[in-house]
């Protein structure tokens, strides 16, 4: 039985706050249910060190290294400095709400003023209003306009699909709505070369 206390222990020291759901077929849970209780653990458990032990896979993004040796760079319990850690060197990481959360900030001047550039106090101060209408809990006219110089923001938030149907339903206005929204978000290609100083741009620690 002490393999049980063990595994209690180690999780002990880290609350469960997630919940993760999936359908998986009989035999397999039949089997893993077999090899947990071979080790003296509840399924959760055998499940939850399976997970653990794919961080440490070599991953190719990472140069070989795994997720493991580089998850406090990729992670934080605060939402808005895990999306910032992984914003300048691990964009490829982002959730898909992270990545929506992302593009809605390129359109922004203030937030994006430039190549690489971002402005990460802003962005900050800004998170509980950004992270609600890009997950669609809150709609778009919560964010201050001035953040956005009259972008259409409600255009920014648009899927593919959504875009599509727009353009079925009125090809000229998606037009007309397209070469605004684009013009608006133009943002010079190139680093900047002026002396004047620059927004801090770095990930934080």
């Amino acid at each position: 039985m002490q393999p049980r206390k063990q595994s209690r222990a180690r999780n002990g020291e880290r609350p469960r706050t997630e919940t993760l759901t999936f359908r998986l077929s009989k035999r397999l849970r039949s089997l893993a249910e077999v090899a947990a209780r071979k080790k003296g653990v509840t399924l959760a458990n055998h499940v939850e060190t399976a997970l653990e032990a794919s961080l440490n896979e070599p991953i190719d993004f990472l140069r070989g290294a795994s997720i493991a040796a580089v998850a406090d760079e990729l992670y934080d319990e605060d939402d808005a400095l895990c999306f910032l850690k992984r914003l300048k060197k691990y964009p490829w990481a982002m959730s898909p709400d992270q990545k929506r959360l992302l593009d809605l900030i390129h359109t922004s001047p203030l937030f994006y003023p430039t190549f690489r550039v971002y402005n990460t106090a802003l962005i900050t101060q800004h998170w509980p209003e950004l992270s609600a209408v890009t997950s669609g809990t809150a709609d778009p006219t919560l964010l201050p306009p001035e953040l956005f110089d009259g972008i259409d923001v409600e255009f920014a938030l648009m899927s593919e699909a959504e875009r599509i149907a727009l353009y079925q339903k009125d090809p000229e206005a998606c037009a007309q709505r397209t070469q605004d929204y684009m013009q608006r978000t133009k943002r010079p290609t190139q680093p900047r070369t002026d002396t004047q100083p620059s927004i801090e741009s770095s990930s934080p620690s």
